[in-house]
């Protein structure tokens, strides 16, 4: 073995060390880099009027969720405009309504049970108080449910489940609510005016499967 071989094979493994370093030094430039446009992006493209383009958006925020940057300030105010799109954010032509998009608010919805907190149990509870869909206060409740229904909160899942269940009796939306209230019991007892509408739900017009986990909940709470 010559001599300027030898030289070689000794500095091979530190050699082989200096890419592989700026390998993972450049892949998280680009993840930085990558995070910050698409939150950039979700600003712009959850305030378009173009439903595509505000689905785009819901799917740059759950691709977000996931990362370093999931809990941004700009994606929580983006979840809170897509979520009352149509509802409150309204645009109209002609004095008609052009941007309801109860596809889009369920996915906000579901972004937000997702992204958890002070912040989005805010924005459910406004939902709950002002959005018109079924399906789409179904996965409200599935939201809170995620993040936690304090006591303070049972008035208001209460007055949604009695302003839809009167009108619009609903099967899942019902479910979801009993499902909301199965994971309160086991922290702690339930009030009196709860009691009274799992009571109502186990007697009205519901699927079977409904009525039958609302006389479970009603078991459980007697012990």
């Amino acid at each position: 073995m010559n001599k300027e071989t030898a030289v070689f094979l000794l500095f091979l493994p530190f050699v082989s060390l200096f890419p592989q370093e700026y390998d993972e030094e450049k892949s998280a430039e680009l993840s930085y880099s990558s995070d910050y446009v698409n939150i950039i992006l979700i600003r712009e493209q959850s305030r378009t009027p173009d439903r595509n383009v505000k689905m785009s958006a819901l799917s740059l925020i759950e691709e977000t969720l996931d990362g370093e940057y999931g809990k941004d300030a700009e994606i929580l105010s983006a979840l809170e405009f897509l979520s009352f799109e149509g509802v409150i954010n309204k645009e109209r032509r002609n004095g008609v309504i052009v941007n309801n998009y109860p596809d889009v608010r369920l996915r906000a919805m579901k972004s937000l049970g997702n992204f958890g907190g002070d912040g989005a149990k805010r924005i459910l509870i406004h939902a709950l108080k002002s959005e018109t869909e079924t399906m789409v206060l179904t996965e409200t409740v599935r939201a809170m449910t995620k993040i936690g229904v304090a006591r303070e909160d049972e008035s208001v899942l209460n007055d949604m489940m009695r302003r839809f269940g009167a009108r619009y009796p609903d099967n899942a939306l019902a479910m979801a609510f009993l499902d909301a209230y199965q994971g309160v019991m086991e922290q702690r007892r339930i009030s009196i005016a709860t009691r009274e509408l799992i009571l109502h739900i186990s007697q009205s017009k519901y699927h079977s499967l409904v009525r039958e986990k609302a006389k479970e909940l009603l078991r459980l709470d007697a012990f």
